[in-house]
């Protein structure tokens, strides 16, 4: 019997799969409509007959795409298995009651039973980690009705039954919240409590069981595909693995047991659920024009628990998708399926069974080699752990090795999957793994913090050596398709404003509380107050858009809040920009909450994290009052959008979006949609600032899949879903002449007049003035052999010396200019800051060697990152190591797209926009530094355009 083989499907009949050479047959074990020419399947336990023809027991459709083993589970329902189900999970909000509470509460007892120390007292553990729960939780706890004295009681019950378990009936040698993948049977997910030898597996459930006391299908269920997975996992035969339920209520440990049959319907109901994902990147308003409540209620339920309280949910869902205006409608669609195209590249990659590492996605986990994961950057193989122990058990790892690849893109508060390394393989599948996130980082070490302390610290051997990989995950996906979901059914004067069916208003009778004296300043700040809809601000590099214009917005906006009592938020994109949003908050002193994880968060505003504040909250009613009032609340786009309960207890009369260029439409529309308590609008306008002159968001699909075909969309402006939010917005504010509706910072404090003047008059319709400042228009504080401020170095093509991605001929280069410039520092006693941007991860390392090579001083300070990580940075000086050596490579670098101006009365109507160029550009202060292949660069306009402007600044 052949336990597992993938193919690909080349063509079908009713019963017969063809994949090359190979025939399969298909007696019902997946539906043929489930196919189409390419699709990966996976064949599982299969026998082969007489004449050739494969029989396998399962047949697994999409295998690298991995679905949680949960939601599996949740669409085997009082009415039928319901594949349809998991449209509504994934669709409809999430809502928290009381009974979800408490069971994030039970799996925190569970968690601390095990790792608590037997000298604890029973009613300590219970008082510390019913106190843990709540600061993990606090704003659940907050917002959550019925939470009194009978969810304490239950909470005691709870605890008693599982401290007395634990002690007593479960292995004492086991790991908590084990996760796995498993690409045979292509789930994932995460064991509540599994045995260090894998041989017994405990689910905890706080609810109740079926009547009698008998366990639920869809429970039983979960524990059937976790010992499925350890049997393709590890080949563990079936007998030998014990799945135990814990329903701790009561209290009871249920042996399951179940059979092939129950397996069939699981995998069953995972390609169904992978079906619908393919429909809903391909088709989806195909899908939800054929979707009716019989796709739900599979069986024909139709009693009194069915009718009030399961078939309401499902004709709300159908309905709010169904009866949504036209356009709307189009718009939901447009977007759905580009982000499900998003997912599925950012999860399987691009379509083929065998990808090269950085285009497979998270499957890359299982597909490739360590060495092709190396070369992408996305392992750190070779790590010899130590444990580091604590009274809760195992808290963190401190990882070592030899030397960290400087290419390798891992960075502080990631997220990351620790596992031991195969020592026989050179492929290292991270079967089972444990969730860490980076606190530290060096060239030789990691300290990796544990996301579930273990009290079993022989679970991590020092005699063996581990490696990590980025982990990933769907929620961030989820909350943008309930994000979709809401904005289909948000007030129509919302609806209409996001598809450009109606202009932004602006109250030009409100006046500012403050006195602004620079005039230009004053006008951007009060067209913001005046906005009632949305304001636009447009950031170029250097604008002072933290520092001066969103400083002077928040001062505005303090000056009136006692008078209004509503809140403002403040976002970004990324952490980093949030970190310096906190920073100018403290600057002026203002009271503040943030929101996000702490790792995410600079030390020195941890403080502000409502995880910490809730130490001097103690109680529900406490941080509910903390939320009514303080005035400012923080956090990055995800991070707020995936807090709806916020919204619960404050109305917000701004918002205010830093980085918002860089924001995919979807990813701005929860906070866009999101209603409080009533079901009313819970922000009243937003404030974007951003700059669609650099970086956008980065997006896997090309151009052409991300175009937009529906002539309605097209129409109302909506072309490009690659297009920001802020970008379509502020060309639509030009389009309807709504001049009001779009500022622009024109005075740049950061670069050198001569650096200012190029990407002034090429990307900034000649809008830009320096403020000035001494370095904007003085000499070069150093000397070296040419004083100018833009230079270009020619590096001849070395075949030889290239790769695909690292440039050595280029790399000595940098290193000897970077000798050149250090040395005259400091013989002239100067500091100045440098920093080195390359288009490719792989001339990272080549130009670190290099720069070790020449015994540089204090070389290991010296950033050297791509662009897209450079992005909100700057230096003094920036070197630029272009590294590419044939014409191929060219469209890699420099993707020139023609954009329109910044404003209703343009110098320029159209420009012809490198945002790579732009930013690499816009990093230095006092010089700029070009190193490549000149004559292939001229063959490249943007750069041709630029080396023009430096061969005529230098005459």
């Amino acid at each position: 019997m052949l336990k597992k083989l993938r193919i690909k499907v080349d063509s079908w009949t009713d019963d017969t799969i063809i994949a090359g050479e190979r025939r399969v047959a298909n007696p019902n074990l997946i539906p043929t409509a489930y196919l189409f020419t390419g699709a990966q399947l996976n064949l599982l336990l299969s026998e082969e007959h007489t004449d050739g023809t494969l029989l396998p027991q399962h047949i697994v459709l999409d295998p690298d795409f991995l679905v949680d083993v949960t939601a599996i589970c949740r669409c085997f329902t009082h009415h039928g298995d319901a594949p349809a189900m998991h449209l509504l999970q994934k669709f409809t909000p999430a809502t928290t009651s009381a009974a979800i509470l408490l069971g994030n509460v039970a799996n925190q007892f569970l968690d601390d039973c095990v790792n608590a120390s037997p000298q604890t007292a029973p009613e300590d553990l219970f008082r510390a980690s019913l106190r843990k729960s709540f600061r993990t939780d606090a704003l659940h706890f907050a917002t959550t009705e019925g939470i009194g004295q009978d969810f304490a009681d239950q909470c005691h019950t709870l605890f008693e039954n599982i401290h007395t378990t634990v002690q007593h009936r479960l292995p004492a040698a086991a790991s908590l919240e084990s996760a796995f993948l498993c690409e045979a049977l292509g789930i994932q997910g995460r064991m509540d409590m599994m045995s260090s030898d894998h041989r017994t597996v405990v689910e905890l459930k706080s609810g109740k069981a079926e009547r009698d006391e008998h366990y639920r299908y869809e429970h039983a269920m979960q524990m059937a595909l976790y010992k499925e997975s350890l049997y393709y996992n590890e080949d563990l035969p079936y007998a030998q693995v014990t799945t135990l339920l814990f329903y701790a209520r009561y209290p009871h440990l249920m042996d399951i047991h179940l059979g092939r049959n129950d397996i069939h319907r699981a995998i069953a109901v995972r390609n169904g659920i992978v079906h619908l994902e393919h429909l809903l990147r391909t088709a989806p308003a195909h899908l939800f024009e054929t979707l009716t409540e019989a796709h739900f209620n599979v069986i024909g339920v139709h009693d009194r628990f069915y009718e009030s309280y399961l078939r309401p949910p499902i004709l709300r869902f159908l309905s709010t998708i169904n009866c949504a205006p036209i356009l709307a409608r189009s718009y939901f669609f447009t977007m759905l399926a580009f982000v499900e195209r998003e997912q599925f590249l950012a999860k399987t990659g691009v379509e083929g069974v065998n990808m090269p590492a950085g285009h497979g996605g998270f499957a890359d986990t299982w597909r490739t080699t360590t060495a092709a994961k190396q070369n992408a950057g996305r392992i750190i193989p070779d790590l010899h752990i130590t444990p580091l122990v604590t009274t809760a058990g195992v808290v963190a790892i401190e990882a070592v090795t030899t030397a960290i690849d400087e290419s390798s893109n891992f960075r502080v508060g990631d997220m990351v999957m620790l596992y031991a390394q195969h020592a026989d393989c050179q492929r290292q599948p991270a079967d089972f793994y444990t969730s860490c996130i980076i606190e530290h980082f060096s060239p030789t070490s990691l300290t990796l913090r544990l996301r579930f302390p273990q009290r079993d610290k022989q679970l991590f051997r020092t005699d063996r050596l581990y490696a990590i990989e980025p982990a990933h995950a769907d929620s961030g996906y989820t909350v943008i398709y309930r994000g979709l979901y809401a904005f289909l059914s948000i007030e129509p004067s919302r609806q209409q404003l996001i598809i450009g069916q109606r202009i932004p208003q602006f109250d030009e009778t409100i006046t500012l509380s403050l006195n602004v004296a620079d005039n230009h300043l004053r006008d951007i700040v009060l067209r913001a107050r005046q906005a009632k809809d949305y304001f636009l601000l447009v950031g170029p590099p250097g604008t002072g858009k933290t520092t001066v214009a969103l400083r002077q917005m928040v001062l505005e906006f303090l000056a009136t809040a006692p008078a209004h009592g509503d809140a403002l938020l403040l976002t970004a994109f990324t952490n980093r920009a949030v970190d310096e949003i906190c920073s100018m908050l403290a600057d002026i002193a203002a009271e503040y909450l943030r929101i996000g994880p702490e790792l995410s968060c600079a030390p020195e505003h941890r403080c502000h994290l409502l995880t910490q504040l809730v130490d001097s909250y103690p109680t529900r009613d406490a941080v509910r009052q903390l939320l009514q009032q303080v005035p400012i609340i923080v956090g990055t786009i995800a991070s707020l959008s995936s807090m709806p309960e916020l919204f619960l207890l404050r109305h917000f009369r701004a918002a205010i979006i830093d980085e918002a260029s860089q924001a995919l439409e979807p990813h701005l529309l929860p906070l866009f949609c999101a209603v409080d308590a009533h079901g009313h609008l819970a922000i009243d306008k937003f404030i974007l600032i951003g700059d669609h002159k650099q970086l956008p968001a980065v997006v896997a699909q090309s151009p052409a899949e991300s175009a937009v075909a529906d002539k309605g969309l097209r129409t109302a402006g909506i072309t490009d879903c690659r297009r920001s939010l802020f970008e379509r917005l502020h060309s639509l504010a030009i389009r309807m002449g709504v001049p009001q509706a779009v500022g622009l910072l024109h005075r740049q404090g950061r670069m050198h007049e001569d650096i200012a003047a190029f990407v002034n008059a090429n990307y900034y319709d000649g809008q830009l003035t320096a403020v000035p400042l001494p370095h904007q228009r003085g000499p070069l504080p150093f000397t070296t052999a040419t004083a100018a401020r833009l230079i270009a170095y020619d590096v001849p093509a070395s075949p030889d010396r290239c790769t695909a991605k690292s440039n050595a001929a280029e790399a000595d280069c940098v290193a000897d200019i970077v000798a050149h410039i250090k040395s005259a520092l400091s013989n002239q006693k100067t500091s100045m800051t440098l920093g080195i941007i390359v288009p490719f991860r792989g001339q990272i390392t080549q130009i670190r060697r290099a720069l070790a090579a020449r015994h540089i001083p204090d070389y290991e300070a010296i950033t050297i990152d791509t662009v897209e990580r450079y992005q909100g940075s700057q230096r003094d000086i920036i070197l630029f190591s272009t590294t590419v050596s044939a014409p191929w490579q060219l469209p890699i670098l420099s993707q020139p797209i023609e954009t329109t101006a910044l404003s209703a009365t343009p110098a320029v109507t159209h420009l012809l926009l490198d945002r790579k160029l732009n930013v690499a550009i816009t990093r230095a202060r006092h010089q700029f530094i070009l190193v490549g292949n000149l004559s292939l660069l001229r063959t490249c306009t943007p750069y041709r355009t630029l080396l023009d402007y430096i061969s005529a600044l230098n005459d």
